[in-house]
């Protein structure tokens, strides 16, 4: 059980960071369908993705810089 506790502590402890290098960044950028990327590199779709579940389970709202105008 201890390890269970540890090993999801450790999880959520390096999901806050994520959140936080993502924020200290600019946040994020959705597309025109909605998909998160990091503003500072917009073609990382996944890391984007991954900053999203991230706060979900933190239950912190994502920092969106902008929403990109569809092409």
């Amino acid at each position: 059980m201890n390890d269970t506790l540890a090993v999801l502590s450790a999880a959520k402890a390096a999901s806050r960071e994520l959140v936080s290098t993502i924020n200290a960044t600019g946040g994020v950028v959705l597309d025109w369908e909605g998909h998160p990327a990091p503003a500072a590199d917009e073609d990382w779709l996944d890391l984007g993705l991954v900053y999203e579940q991230a706060c979900a389970v933190l239950s912190v709202p994502m920092l969106v810089a902008r929403k990109q105008k569809e092409d």
